[in-house]
């Protein structure tokens, strides 16, 4: 046996330096840790959707459960039964009320398709005064006139900041108001105000600019203020807003149209009534428009186009509207500020500018009047509400009058009746089982399937099955 004394010791340094050293960093999670977290958090995932799922499985459930009856007519044979003409007089009003309803359902959508239509373009003539005034000017401030204020605008001031050219200041204010105001429908005019027709409004060679917020705008005039002391002209630039965007016609689309400019609907009717009195259209397929030399140039030479690409075929000959553009001279002097009492020179003296908008259509605003009216809201309401006891009131009177038959089929023949109710709900119940066999049968219920194969060891059910198999085809 051989001592162990005698085998080579190593030094402790030597051991120490042969032990591995354990890593003293992040330790990494397991890979089979990940696999699990991951399978963890798609089994979460799994479960939350079947919740969900069963949740809109249990609504529609309670929904069917709960739903309103819908049918109101009452039996026809209720009129052998019951004295009077109360039934006959409730079967005339349901038919007066469906032909109202036809009626109103007609109405409606011709307003409908009026809105949606396009209407016939009408424009109103909107007078637009631009005036200005100004403040710390030289000749103010040498006669001690300190002008009109601070001058601030609704805008906001200029970057040239309050202290800009001696504090000396302009302010731009622009009104307007329609030459004949649009009568409402009690007679009495309605006013319309600046922001309904345009836009945006922006001044070139400034930082001014406005755009509407949202339709409820109601804005009559807008103001400016800049740092200045000398006269300058400006160039006003209003953007029309029209609901049915109108466009400038290349000269070849104008040609054609008769028309500078109108709208993608215009252009498009345009054609089509262009093709009808030219007698351009296909005789086999009246979708199909045989071009003549203009169509033929506006198409790029196309010589047979479908009338449903000409929408696309036309986009390219749109041009955008300019903008209504106002020139406008700034005057600071004290001529125009002041005026001139003896010559009937008002101070500061508007230029007037007389601008074609487009008016909107009346019919809109009248239906949304009518639509939005609180009178008309409550009697919806009360006609729903009768509507919804009315029909619960048939479904008392069908039940009412299904138990009548009930027991008037048995006072009559009891003995027979008693027989084939009793002959339906064995029927009843033997269909509800054979449904349910195997429900049945994982519980262990042996008389249900007795019951089952009753049902299915019937005759009936042999022929059935005999007739299905005499039709199989023989391989």
């Amino acid at each position: 046996m051989q001592n162990y004394r005698s085998m080579p010791q190593q030094s402790p340094m030597v051991r120490r330096s042969t032990t591995q050293t354990p890593y003293q960093g992040q330790p990494q999670q397991p890979q089979h840790a990940q696999v699990q977290a991951q399978a963890h958090a798609q089994a979460q995932a799994h479960a939350q959707q079947a919740a969900r799922m069963e949740e809109i499985r249990r609504a529609e459930a309670q929904k069917r459960m709960t739903s309103k009856p819908t049918d109101r007519d009452l039996p026809a044979e209720l009129s052998d039964v019951i004295v009077g003409t109360g039934v006959e007089d409730y079967a005339r009003l349901r038919e007066f009320e469906r032909q109202l309803d036809a009626v109103a359902m007609r109405k409606r959508m011709d307003v409908f398709d009026s809105l949606s239509r396009r209407y016939d373009r009408y424009e109103g003539v909107l007078r637009i005064w631009i005036s200005n005034t100004a403040s710390g000017q030289p000749w103010q401030l040498l006669e001690g006139d300190g002008g009109d204020g601070d001058g601030l605008g609704l805008l906001g001031d200029g970057p040239g900041g309050p202290d800009a050219v001696d504090g000396a200041r302009f302010r731009v204010k622009m009104t307007a108001r329609l030459v004949e105001p649009q009568p409402d429908d009690d007679g009495a005019e309605e006013q319309l105000h600046f922001a309904q027709f345009f836009t945006a409004m922006r001044v070139l060679d400034s930082d001014v600019e406005w755009r509407k917020s949202g339709p409820g705008d109601k804005i009559d005039a807008l103001e400016f203020s800049r740092p200045g002391d000398m006269n300058r002209q400006i160039t006003i630039q209003l953007f029309v807003d029209d609901r049915h965007e109108r466009f400038m016609f290349s000269p070849l689309l104008a040609e054609i149209l008769d028309t500078d400019m109108d709208d993608r609907t215009g252009a498009v009717q345009g054609i089509w009534q262009y093709a009808v009195g030219k007698k351009l259209l296909d005789d086999d397929d009246a979708r199909f428009i045989n071009c003549d030399e203009p169509l033929s140039r506006l198409f790029n030479g196309l010589e047979r186009v479908s009338f449903p690409q000409v929408p696309e075929l036309l986009q390219a000959h749109f041009r955008s509207l300019p903008p209504v553009e106002l020139k406008y001279s700034i005057r600071v002097d004290k001529a125009y500020i002041h005026g001139d009492a003896a010559a009937g020179i008002a101070p500061s003296r508007p230029t007037v500018y007389d601008v074609r908008v487009p008016m909107p259509n009346p019919l809109a605003k009248r239906f949304a009047k009518f639509h939005t009216s609180i009178s008309h809201l409550n009697s919806l309401k009360q006609i729903v509400k009768l509507d919804d006891e009315l029909a619960l009131l048939v479904q008392k009177i069908s039940r009412t009058d299904a138990k009548r038959k009930f027991f008037d089929s048995l006072s009559r023949d009891p003995v027979g009746f008693t027989k084939r109710w009793v002959s339906s709900q064995r029927c009843d119940l033997n269909m509800i089982l054979a449904e349910s066999r195997f429900e049945i049968g994982e519980r262990g219920n042996f008389e249900g399937e007795a019951n089952n194969r009753q049902v299915w060891n019937s005759k009936a059910a042999r022929e059935s099955v005999g007739l299905m198999l005499s039709r199989k085809p023989v391989n």
